[in-house]
C-alpha cells in the first residue's frame, strides 16, 4: 500500500546555500525559531544540536531513485540546518542527479501529519484493506477460472492420447503407425505446455492467497502502528524506530507545480495501490 501526501516544501526551498549566505541565516533564524517553540513531532522540546531525522534510511530521491541521506550545515555562529541530500547528487556534484538538499524538519512534519491522520482516522485503514481485499479476491477468482480451463484442456488431450495409444495396441489398419505416433507426440507437446501453465498458475494463485492473508495481518500492522505513534507522539527517537519497523520506503517528489510530495509505502511489497480515500482537499492527502 502506497499513500501519496503534499508536503508544501516549494522549490525554492531546496537549492543549497553556502554556510555564510543571507539565505542560509534566515533558514537558521527561522529554524531556531521552531527548535524553540513545541517540537514537530507533537509535544516533545528540542535544541538544534539534537535533531533526529525520522526517515534516516527510508527516503529516496524521487528523480533518480537512490537513498538520500541526512546531513546537517552550520554556519558561523553555529546554528545547525538539517536536511535530506540525494546520494547521487551528493557524490557527482549534481551531474548524475540535479536534487537538491530537502529541510529535514519540513519532510518529517509531513510524513508525521500524515501518520497522526491514521491515527485520527482508522476508519481510513479498514478502507485501505477493504479495497486490497477487493482487488485481490478479483484477481484470486480469475486465476481460479484460468487454473481449471487449463486443467479441462490438459484432460481433453489425455483422452486423445489415451485413445491413439489404444489405437496403437489392437493394430487400428486404418491410420498408419508412423501417422498416429506423429499425432500422439503433437499432443504429448501440447499437454506438456499446458502442465507448465498450469504450474505457473498455480504458483500465482497462492502467491495471490498470500497476499490476500496478508491483508489482514497488514491491517492489525497498521492499527498497531497508529497507536504506537499515539503513545509515543512526544519522544521522536521512538518514532524513528516506529518508522523503522512499520515502513518500507519514503519517496521526495517534486510536482509539475513546484510543490513538493512524499510517497509513503507502510506495508513492504505492497500489494495494491489504493485509489483516492479523500475528494477534499482541505487535508491535502490523497492517494499516489
Amino acid at each position: 500500500m502506497r499513500w501519496g501526501i503534499s508536503s508544501g516544501i516549494g522549490t525554492s526551498d531546496m537549492a543549497p546555500p553556502s554556510a555564510g549566505s543571507p539565505a542560509l541565516r534566515r533558514r537558521r533564524n527561522s529554524s531556531q525559531r521552531l527548535s524553540l517553540r513545541k517540537s514537530v513531532y507533537f509535544g516533545e522540546w528540542h535544541t538544534q544540536n539534537d535533531y533526529i531525522f525520522l526517515l534516516q534510511g527510508l527516503l529516496r530521491c524521487g528523480l533518480c531513485g537512490r537513498r538520500m541521506t541526512p546531513k546537517s550545515g552550520t554556519g558561523r555562529s553555529g546554528h545547525l540546518f538539517p536536511y535530506y541530500l540525494c546520494n547521487a547528487a551528493d557524490k557527482t556534484n549534481g551531474l548524475n542527479c540535479p536534487n537538491h538538499y530537502i529541510p529535514a524538519e519540513s519532510l518529517d512534519n509531513a510524513v508525521m501529519k500524515f501518520l497522526k491522520e491514521l491515527q485520527l482516522k482508522p476508519d481510513l485503514l479498514e478502507r485501505f484493506a477493504r479495497e486490497s481485499r477487493a482487488a485481490l479476491s478479483e484477481t484470486v477468482t480469475r486465476l481460479i477460472g484460468d487454473l481449471e480451463r487449463v486443467r479441462e484442456q490438459i484432460g481433453s488431450l489425455t483422452s486423445k492420447i489415451n485413445r491413439l495409444a489404444d489405437a496403437i495396441a489392437d493394430g487400428d489398419q486404418t491410420s498408419p503407425l508412423a501417422s498416429l505416433k506423429a499425432k500422439i507426440a503433437g499432443l504429448e507437446a501440447e499437454r506438456d505446455d499446458l502442465k507448465t501453465q498450469e504450474g505457473s498458475l498455480k504458483n500465482e494463485l497462492a502467491a495471490e492467497e498470500g497476499d490476500l492473508a496478508r491483508v489482514e495481518d497488514a491491517q492489525q500492522s497498521l492499527d498497531l502502528f497508529a497507536r504506537l505513534v499515539q503513545e509515543n507522539e512526544a519522544r521522536p527517537d521512538c518514532l524513528k524506530s516506529l518508522l523503522a519497523h512499520f515502513a518500507d520506503y519514503v519517496v521526495f517528489k517534486v510536482t509539475a507545480k513546484h510543490e513538493g510530495t512524499l510517497e509513503v509505502a507502510l506495508i513492504a511489497d505492497p500489494v495494491v495501490v489504493a485509489p483516492s480515500i479523500e475528494s477534499g482537499k482541505k487535508r491535502g492527502l490523497n492517494s499516489s
